[in-house]
């Protein structure tokens, strides 16, 4: 069974998790929001870059990457946390490298 399946009961470590997830991302967005966005939405490639690289050094980006791989080895639901908190304020974040460090 692949960690990303489907949980019928989440067990009290995974939702400990989950909180601690919350917490950080909540915290992580709120130095965000919309004014941000709004700046950057004028800009080249609309992201900021250094943003970007602090939501991979919390990991968040590897969340549903296997260990096995580098990734952190999650589910669905622990990305949908993170997700969720960084929408609430509009955080202007994506999941994806920005199109500078892409390969060709």
């Amino acid at each position: 069974m692949s960690v990303a399946a489907a949980q019928t009961e989440p067990t009290e470590n995974n939702q400990e998790l989950q909180r601690l997830l919350r917490d950080s991302a909540a915290s992580f967005a709120r130095r965000g929001g919309v004014t941000r966005a709004r700046h950057l939405r004028k800009t080249k490639p609309g992201i900021d870059p250094d943003i970007w690289s602090q939501l991979a050094g919390q990991g968040w980006l590897g969340i549903l990457i296997p260990e096995s791989f580098g990734g952190q080895g999650l589910g669905f639901a622990e990305m949908a946390v993170v997700a969720e908190e960084l929408a609430r304020t509009l955080a202007p974040s994506r999941w994806s490298a920005p199109a500078s460090s892409q390969p060709a």
